[in-house]
């Protein structure tokens, strides 16, 4: 196996994505990289696909339960405070756990959100029920640290510009075809948030195609040593946010 030229010890073979381990370190580090962007660009693509289907939706859902403009705006900054906090939560923690387990979160927690807003689909809570869960979902967070890493690791950091926008290439397809696709074929917000839940079945079954070398986090940061500078954990705390 051949040791990153950070001088970090490789991350091991084993665990989630242990199939294509090998394959990984077989690969050039520029299309190693590459794949990997491509991979966590479709993650993104079928985590948020069910979310924007239902945009076309939602308002209509929210003036049927009596939810005026005052209240939309309540929801909507609760939304962007759960993503805020989210960010920096999965900034945090993407220095010290498997990305794959991150993003397995992230997609449970917009499952959880799909099946509250479809449990509670004609009641006006259910709008807010379908927020808590937003609080551990924030994977376009989890594939920059992951992509950002990697690039380090294999000493290709010019590269790294062209993966992140194949990331946004990634989310922004979704919110590109989404709305549409929603309008035309969804017959109501309940079997939206359905669907939404579903695909996160699908973006999860995209995660377990990462390779673990590209998933690991830095040895340095899951086992700090005693010569590690001060406030050096966590360097990124809330950086991923942005």
């Amino acid at each position: 196996h051949t040791p990153p030229r950070t001088g970090r010890p490789a991350p091991a073979c084993g665990g989630w994505g242990a199939t294509m381990c090998g394959a990984e370190s077989k690969m050039d580090p520029k299309q190693s990289l590459k794949r990997t962007a491509r991979l966590l660009a479709l993650q993104l693509f079928f985590s948020l696909l069910g979310t924007a289907m239902l945009l076309t939706h939602a308002a209509p859902q929210r003036r049927a339960l009596g939810c005026d403009s005052a209240c939309a705006g309540l929801l909507m900054s609760a939304r962007s405070a759960c993503a805020l906090l989210a960010a920096m939560l999965m900034g945090y923690l993407s220095d010290r756990v498997d990305a794959s387990r991150l993003l397995l979160v992230s997609s449970a927690g917009m499952a959880a959100s799909a099946l509250l807003g479809y449990a509670f689909a004609d009641a006006f809570e259910g709008l807010w029920l379908a927020i808590p869960p937003l609080l551990v979902a924030n994977s376009f967070t989890v594939a920059k640290s992951t992509v950002a890493r990697q690039a380090r690791r294999l000493g290709v950091g010019g590269e790294a510009v062209s993966a992140f926008a194949t990331l946004g290439m990634g989310l922004g397809l979704a919110f590109t075809v989404g709305p549409a696709v929603g309008a035309k074929l969804l017959p109501g917000y309940a079997a939206g948030q359905l669907l939404s839940a579903g695909m996160q079945l699908v973006a999860a079954a995209v995660v377990m195609a990462l390779p673990r070398e590209a998933t690991a986090p830095d040895a340095a940061a899951a086992e700090p040593g005693p010569a590690e500078a001060p406030g050096s954990r966590g360097a990124r705390w809330g950086a991923d946010a942005l």
